[in-house]
């Protein structure tokens, strides 16, 4: 289970009513087909011993001791595997039946949780007050509907079974991470979708992992059709479905240490953990083979619907928190450097954006093109007309005299280092800045979170504005944004000059020569970084889990080489640049990332060597 990874599968075997015998081979072929996956855990459907259709025969001893006779039969079979098995069946008890979910493991019943409170209450009772312990076959078994079952060697692994779905929250609240929920019902048109959407929200609202698997072939149809269905949820996400009407198992692997990351984050999480009604057990511990989808870019979603939606959202927060901003100050314009790159094409249209809300003129932005050493014809083409097509007011200033006679002011004559490359950025900065104060506006940042996080910015420069719209907005999710716009206007010219940005290298323009200055050159795949960004910061992962998932999202682009130098170099400038952090103004607050002061706290002093050691121990 290195990494919190735990392999684990929901399904539906094909049943017969009432045929426990044949339930039981069915039951024992699918353990099988887990096993051969690798699988620690497996959910089956409510009553899969029996069927949920038997109607009055669960009134028969008959039907209820070969029901007990199926339990036993499949904990035998369990002997000599480390599957954990959950099974539902009828139990008889004190003159009562009830509707139990049984937990097997190793040849041993873990403990039975009976039913709350029934819905089919013309069978079932509901379940005793307080937990109490049976016997079967000479073993004590502990029986209570608050069982929860807790692996020893992996103790971020608590098992709950929700019979509904009101359970969730006490489950979530005593420890439980899985939360497992077993179906007898019967399908209805529209109802699948909903209850799959409740299961995933319920998920992220109470940082578990969950597993659903519903009664399917082979019950009966005087009571209705019954689809069979398995899901494997994680924190809100999907990760696997089994089709339904059919025998095939959902399987993939869940992340504990999101659970756990996600509760340590959120103080409103409450925790009545306890030893209480607790059943344990222990699982062999090994590297699992990841199957489960990691997006390569994850702060872009993958569904196209979800990229619009998140898109078209992303640009009105950040146009409302510009707005008010204005207002607020009162200003008569906002200043904007354009110099046709992606950031400051992406703070264009924020801007224009703004201006629509608060019903200005779009000429009340003030895009000023500053051209200097290295300043190329597609950006400097491509800035003109996104400023003509939006209606800014436009100025150009050449910045090369101010910054040639800046340099013979401080007697630096090299024209290729640092120095060179900072004092174009100052001037220009400057320049706004000045700007601004002479036309009462602001001046709007482009700087976005990938430069934020890794230092790639000027310090006194272009990290300086007096309000940052893209400083919550990774570089992969900016050209997202950027592309999207495109898509949705109707302005031809516009959409082409938006277009040719985002296939535009990513370059500062900052020193001459014979090639483009590529700043992926320099720092490696802006993918990459926006990649390790997210799961460094978002779910604080240590180096070796991140670049496992690396591998799994990027294993047929890059080599295992690469993905290292660039993570190397991801967390050297990640801690070397966080003074310049600190020193950022305002921003739009947009995502569950971000990297300003008021929600990102770090000292300026913090060291890499941790991280650089784990990551060295990784290979």
């Amino acid at each position: 289970m290195h990494h919190g990874f735990v392999p684990v599968a929901a399904a539906t075997p094909a049943l017969r009513v009432a045929d426990c015998a044949y339930n039981v081979s069915q039951i024992i072929a699918m353990r099988r087909t887990a096993v051969e996956h690798q699988v620690s855990l497996l959910l089956l459907p409510s009553l899969c011993l029996t069927g949920a259709t038997c109607g009055d025969l669960f009134y028969q001893y008959t039907l209820l001791d070969a029901a007990v006779g199926a339990l036993l039969s499949v904990c035998a079979d369990s002997a000599e595997d480390d599957l954990l098995t959950f099974v539902g069946l009828p139990l008889p008890l004190d003159g009562k039946i009830y509707h139990c979910m049984a937990a097997i493991h190793r040849g041993a019943i873990l403990g039975i949780v009976p039913q709350r409170r029934p819905v089919d209450n013309r069978y079932f009772a509901p379940a005793p007050a307080a937990p109490t312990t049976l016997t079967l076959e000479g073993y004590a078994v502990p029986f209570g509907a608050d069982l929860l079952f807790t692996c020893a060697n992996v103790p971020s692994l608590t098992v709950g079974i929700a019979f509904t779905s009101c359970e969730t929250q006490q489950l979530s609240e005593r420890g439980a991470t899985l939360i497992l929920y077993p179906s007898a019902k019967p399908s209805i048109v529209g109802q699948y979708v909903k209850q799959r959407s409740f299961w995933m929200s319920q998920s992220a609202i109470h940082h578990t992992a969950a597993l659903h698997a519903g009664a399917g072939l082979g019950e009966s149809a005087m009571e209705g059709t019954f689809a069979g269905h398995g899901l494997v949820i994680e924190n809100g996400r999907l990760l696997a479905e089994a089709p339904r009407f059919s025998t095939s198992l959902a399987v993939s692997e869940i992340d504990l240490e999101r659970m756990e990351n996600e509760r340590r984050r959120d103080t409103n999480f409450i925790s009545q953990s306890s030893d209480q009604s607790r059943c344990s057990f222990s699982l062999t511990k090994r590297t699992v083979t990841l199957t489960r989808h990691v997006p390569h870019l994850p702060f872009v979603p993958e569904y196209a619907p979800d990229w619009a939606s998140h898109c078209e959202e992303a640009f009105l927060l950040a146009a409302h928190a510009l707005a008010g901003r204005v207002r607020h100050v009162g200003c008569d314009c906002v200043v904007l450097g354009l110099s046709g790159g992606l950031d400051s094409t992406l703070a264009a249209l924020t801007c224009a954006n703004a201006m629509s809300l608060m019903e200005r003129p779009t000429s009340d932005v003030l895009a000023v093109c500053m051209p200097g050493f290295a300043t190329g014809a597609r950006t400097s083409g491509n800035a003109r007309i996104v400023a003509a097509q939006l209606g800014f007011t436009v100025r150009e200033i050449d910045i090369r005299p101010s910054v040639v006679q800046h340099l013979e002011d401080i007697n630096h004559k090299n024209r290729d280092d640092v120095a060179f490359e900072n004092a174009q950025a100052r001037e220009r900065t400057q320049i706004l800045l000045d700007l601004a104060n002479a036309h009462k506006g602001i001046v709007v940042g482009t700087g976005d979170l990938s430069e934020l996080a890794l230092g790639f910015c000027t310090y006194g420069g272009d990290s300086l504005s007096h309000f940052g719209v893209n400083a919550d907005i990774p570089k992969t999710f900016a050209r997202a944004m950027v592309q999207y716009a495109a898509e949705v206007s109707d302005n031809e010219a516009l959409n082409e000059a938006l277009l040719d940005v985002v296939e535009t290298p990513i370059s500062p323009e900052l020193l001459p020569g014979p090639t483009v200055q590529a700043t992926e050159d320099i720092l490696g795949p802006y993918e990459l970084h926006d990649f390790y960004l997210y799961y460094t910061i978002r779910w604080g992962f240590p180096p070796d889990k991140i670049l496992r998932l690396a591998v799994q999202a990027f294993g047929e682009k890059y080599d295992m080489d690469t993905l290292q130098n660039v993570l190397t170099k991801f967390y050297t400038r990640f801690f070397a640049n966080h003074f310049k952090r600190i020193c950022s103004p305002d921003i739009a607050h947009l995502g569950s990332v971000s990297l300003s002061p008021g929600r990102y706290r770090a000292p300026s002093e913090a060291l890499a060597r941790s991280w650089m050691q784990a990551l060295q121990q990784s290979n």
